[in-house]
């Protein structure tokens, strides 16, 4: 038996009026086992982007770093986004 595998997913505040849409197509396949509204001090915002992402962004130049993450505020916004933690019972793990 496959152990089940708890993931997130963020929806940005630009993603705000999909909310909901959202949350109902990750219940439909998946168990959501809690969900969480977090807002980052603005002045902070950038600082703490840099720290989620700094792991898939390891190989780049610190100027790549900014200019990724300054487009990631803009097309997803820097206002307060929903968390969701949810659970696959039935991964299926392939090669792609």
């Amino acid at each position: 038996m496959k152990q089940a595998e708890k993931h997130i997913v963020i929806i940005w505040s630009k993603g705000e009026t999909k909310r909901q849409e959202i949350i109902a197509d990750i219940q439909a396949s998946f168990i959501v086992l809690q969900q969480f509204k977090i807002t980052w001090n603005s002045v902070y915002f950038f600082d703490n982007l840099k720290r989620f992402y700094a792991h898939s962004l390891q190989e780049k130049s610190p100027d790549e770093v900014d200019a990724i993450l300054t487009n990631k505020m803009a097309h997803c916004g820097k206002g307060p986004f929903t968390v969701l933690v949810f659970e696959d019972t039935t991964p299926k793990f392939e090669t792609r």
